[in-house]
């Protein structure tokens, strides 16, 4: 560390200290070199100047760099007072005034420093506004303390904590001091470490000085208690600089009883928060649960002074910039606060208010506000509030991003609440395979006769801990049969209802107007339907169907109205990506039986006019996206008017509109990042990324942007459509080897996910492939993802895996395969109102008719293409464009000019449909499909059992088949393929499995099979 230099006057007196002797180690020159150069620029003005921050922010460091700098760079250092020891005002007065004598003999440029002046601020205040207001203009004061002084002549300068990047080079500075010069990397402990201790410099000195016996990824475990870790600091320097803690003891010293009230209980907020959540939350006098040792009163008027006073003295920091302004506490602060808290006896109490709070006003409160008080719930065994404040927090959750977060605490939630009502709140509960909790008819845990938890027997009847048979209440065996559900030995199955427990088909528990049962809590079917919506999210459309078909149930039981509606959005949300047809119907009526009042039914609408744009209803998905844009414009949320925007933007894009598209997206990526929505606004970006695909721009900032934020995110379904985005852009533009990598990223993903996005990766990949000049390997690739395209209902993806299909066969020599496959993606893509895409068929027929010379043909159709294009602002990109280019140019060379111009004349006075019906006038009959991608869902997997071998009876009671039906698949298996025997049938899937990147036999391969 740069030394003082000694001051140019007469020597200190003892009472005068120097603070170069008396501050902890602060972080290097070069770490403050920012805020040092602002410091020298405002003393050019400003006669006195306080350095203000948290404390440990280095303030006391940033004079003592000033003073360092000398009279060359900047002001030559006349005296510098330390009043961190001074015990009163009056002694303080006497230390000032001697340095005031010395500064009198000498009227040129001089700099005062006094350090640490928290405790005597009066003092200073009255000496530095006297010895301005008569002295030499050439005389500065700097101060440093965590409020202002409040005088006339002062310039306040904060001082920031380190960035990221200085707070890991000073930390990795001073653990090489303290080890003999071995300098530590920067790695993901150390960057944790400046992170967790808000950058503070002298958190990480004291931090660092455990690296002499604690490796950084121990520090870390260890910085939960991070005030007991920083403990042991440098022998010399002022006591209240040795640890965090002391350090934080000496500056409460200048609070005021409210102030110290309210800092305790600000520690129950996670993150940051608003004078409306302090006020309600924090006023008062909650009854502790211990004794407290301090009884103060904070009554809500109170409120506003004292938290002003918090941020005033730096132990609060505010930012005004948003609607409203929000309040944070740095985290050591906050641990330091939580201390003094649980001190006092008032967490239980607090914590309990948070609860209320959140109950009453979820959007008031920060997602992990949210998060924390429903651990507190789960902690304390407040089953009810915590099932119903998981519900209440699970939009905010998906909003916000916390997306598997969410998903873990609503099942901790959930089995709580199923373990409670089986009788056994500590959670000893017998589960089957797939971890589901068995239980009876009325909803109690099965145990067996010792009362201890089930087991399964080899098969054979279910015997409790103690080996002993269990029995149902006639006295008979519970046995698992084989192959088949739980059986009583003298009755009918057990029948597992979506919400987890096991129940007899002919019972049920009674009613429960609550809308739970008699063993579960109010609650619980709101927490099942979010759980459901979280594993759409995540991919997985099964368990969101089981848990919505369970949620039906009970509130059809219950004539609960309302859930019945969201249980049917949940189950149409589970269709979006499988059956879109069915899941535009099922939110149709759930948006119909919700009404457009309540805050979050605008999401249901555009999730409506998501499942109609993807099952190719162009007009039902234009009117359902206005109609949630105008539901949420009136809404309290702005991040449901967000998620509305996007969802207008999205099918914009589809149908042509590019402006409104834009103008709608650009305004839902406002809201979201100004809500914080993280979520949203990964869902946005992505989809800003696909208007840029359409209209021919390569954004890669942003495509890196939606990537990172899908990454952040964590959900599958988002990561996957962000890769696939980034993968066809970076293709487009002649990226084949970036596009391959983002393709290899998407079918990854899948495995997590559904088919249709494992068939979007194949496609990918077999596109790359094709691009590359290997027509072989795409084919096999391409026509994978045109089979579980197929298998699903999703028209959308189906005409781009037919467009896939028409290139390939093109460049296989397959005229006529290719000229089928373009008018197929041809006539979905205009039925399902997606216009670029119906373009880019146009443009590809066009193509092909002029290479098998039907020129007069392809001419018209390019025409068209190129006007319909332009009008709709859509660029193509650079390796389309000369294709296309290529094309004209030869149609040019093989008509007559006038010939050429007349009938391009024609063909731009078509429109999209008038094209469409013109392209289809030589289209001639469709060819009998061979290979792969021609074979039936049912005959694909019939294949794929012949080839495992199994026999014609052993696939037929699989698929609950005749033999002889199956018999008939494989004679059209064997004609499509032209093959003769099961042996060649067998090697033919064995060749197709190792070329594609997922193996037969995984989840998104079955997928594609049996949807």
């Amino acid at each position: 560390m740069p030394s003082t230099p000694s001051t140019p006057s007469t020597p200190s007196t003892p009472s005068t200290k120097d603070t170069a002797l008396s501050t902890a180690a602060g972080p290097a020159l070069h770490a403050r070199e920012r805020d040092l150069a602002r410091l020298r620029e405002l003393l050019r003005n400003a006669r006195l100047v306080t350095l203000t921050g948290p404390a440990g922010v280095g303030k006391s460091s940033l004079a003592q760099a000033l003073a360092a700098c000398g009279p060359q760079d900047g002001w030559p250092v006349a005296a510098a007072v330390d009043l961190v020891d001074v015990p009163d005002e009056r002694t303080a007065g006497e230390l000032l005034d001697g340095a005031a004598r010395r500064l009198a003999p000498d009227t040129g440029p001089r700099l005062l420093l006094l350090d640490n002046c928290d405790l005597v601020l009066g003092a200073v205040a009255r000496f530095a506004s006297g010895l301005l207001s008569g002295g030499p203009e050439g005389l500065r004061i700097v101060t440093t303390s965590r409020e202002c002084l409040g005088v006339s002549w002062e310039t306040v300068s904060p001082v920031p904590p380190l960035p990221p990047k200085e707070a890991a080079a000073f930390f990795v500075q001073r653990a090489a001091a303290h080890r003999a010069g071995v300098v530590p990397e920067i790695s993901r402990e150390v960057r944790e470490i400046c992170a967790r201790l808000d950058g503070l410099p002298l958190a990480l000195e004291l931090a660092a000085a455990q690296t002499r016996v604690l490796t950084a990824a121990q520090i870390v475990t260890r910085l939960d208690d991070g005030l007991r870790l920083q403990a042991g600091g440098r022998r010399t320097g002022p006591a209240h600089h040795r640890s965090l803690r002391s350090t934080l003891d000496w500056a409460a010293q200048t609070l005021t009883a409210p102030e110290r009230v309210l800092l305790r209980r600000l520690s129950v907020f996670a993150e940051s928060f608003t004078l409306d959540n302090v006020e309600r939350i924090c006023a008062g006098l909650p009854q502790p649960a211990e004794p407290a040792g301090e009884e103060v009163p904070l009554p809500e008027e109170e409120v506003l002074p004292a938290l002003a006073g918090l941020v005033a003295k730096s132990l609060v920091a505010c930012d005004p910039s948003g609607e409203q302004a929000r309040y944070r506490l740095l985290r050591t602060i906050r641990t330091y606060a939580a201390e003094r808290l649980a001190r006092s006896g008032e967490t239980e109490a607090m914590q309990r208010t948070r609860v209320r709070y959140a109950l009453a006003h979820p959007v008031g409160l920060c997602p992990a506000d949210l998060t924390a008080a429903l651990r507190w719930c789960a902690e304390h065994g407040d089953i009810g509030d915590g099932l119903r404040l998981a519900a209440g927090a699970a939009p905010f959750w998906l909003l916000s991003g916390r997306i598997r977060e969410g998903a873990a605490l609503l099942t901790t939630q959930l089995a709580r609440a199923d373990a409670a009502a089986a009788g056994d709140p500590a959670g000893e509960l017998l589960r089957g395979s797939g971890g589901e909790l068995l239980r009876g008819s009325g909803g109690e845990l099965l145990r067996g006769s010792g009362g201890g938890p089930l087991r399964e027997s080899g098969g054979g009847p279910l015997r409790g801990s103690a080996g002993e048979l269990l029995r149902g209440s006639a006295g008979e065996l519970l046995r698992e049969s084989a192959g088949g559900p739980l059986r009583e030995s003298a009755g009918g199955p057990l029948r597992e209802s979506a919400g987890g427990p096991l129940r007899e088909s002919a019972g049920g528990p009674p009613r429960d107007s609550a809308g739970g049962s008699p063993r579960h809590p109010a609650g619980y079917v709101r927490a099942l339907l979010a759980r459901g919506m979280f594993d759409c999210v995540l991919g997985r459309p099964d368990a969101a169907l089981a848990a919505a078909e369970s949620a039906r149930e009970r509130c059809a039981r219950d004539q609960d109205v309302g859930g019945q509606a969201w249980a049917e959005a949940l189950t149409g949300a589970a269709l979006l990506h499988t059956d879109p047809q069915a899941a535009a119907c099922r939110i149709d009526r759930a948006a119909a039986a919700l009404g457009a009042d309540a805050p979050w039914a605008p999401v249901v609408t555009a999730l409506h006019a998501m499942a109609a744009a993807e099952a190719g209803q162009a007009e039902a998905a234009r009117e359902a996206a206005a109609a949630a844009v105008s539901a949420a414009r009136g809404g309290p949320l702005p991040p449901v008017l967000a998620v509305a925007l996007r969802t207008a933007g999205r099918v914009a894009r589809q149908q042509g509109r590019f402006d409104e598209a834009r103008t709608a997206l650009e305004e839902a990526e406002a809201l979201a990042a100004e809500s914080a929505a993280r979520g949203a606004l990964a869902l946005i970006v992505a989809e800003a990324c696909r208007l840029d695909l359409d209209t021919g721009t390569h954004g890669e900032e942003r495509l890196e942007r939606a990537a990172a934020l899908a990454a952040e995110v964590d959900a599958p379904l988002l990561a996957a459509a962000a890769l696939d985005v980034a993968g066809r852009s970076r293709l487009a533009h002649g990226r084949k080897e970036a596009a391959r990598k983002a393709f290899a990223q998407v079918t990854a993903v899948s495995r997590e996910t559904t088919a249709a996005q494992a068939a979007a990766g194949i496609l990918g990949l077999g596109e790359v492939a094709l691009a590359a000049g290997s027509a072989g390997a795409a084919w096999t690739l391409i026509e994978e993802a045109h089979a579980i395209a197929r298998a699903g209902a999703r028209p959308v993806l189906l005409a781009r895996t037919e467009q896939a299909v028409g290139d390939c066969a093109r460049a296989l020599g397959d005229a006529a395969r290719a000229w089928s496959a373009y008018h197929q993606a041809l006539g979905l893509r205009v039925q399902a109102g997606l216009s670029v895409a119906a373009v880019e068929s146009l443009e590809a027929l066009a193509s092909l008719a002029l290479e098998q010379d039907r020129t007069e043909y392809g001419v018209r159709l390019l025409a068209a293409a190129s006007e319909l294009r332009a009008t709709l602002g859509s660029r193509l990109p650079g390796p389309a464009r000369g294709r296309c280019d290529a094309d004209r140019a030869h149609a040019m060379a093989a008509l007559p000019t006038e010939r050429f111009a007349e009938l391009w004349a024609e063909g731009r006075r078509l429109s999209l449909r008038e094209a469409a019906a013109y392209a289809g006038r030589l289209r001639g009959p469709r060819r009998r499909g061979v290979g792969w991608v021609s074979l039936t869902p049912a005959e694909r997997q019939v294949a794929d059992l012949a080839a495992e071998g199994l026999t014609n009876r052993e696939i037929g009671d699989r698929l609950f088949s005749s033999p002889r039906t199956v018999q008939a698949h494989l004679s059209h298996v064997f004609a499509k393929l032209g093959i003769s025997s099961r042996r060649m049938l067998a090697e033919q899937i064995a060749v197709r499995n190792r070329q594609l990147p997922l193996r037969h036999g995984s989840r998104v391969r079955e997928s594609g099979r049996t949807r």
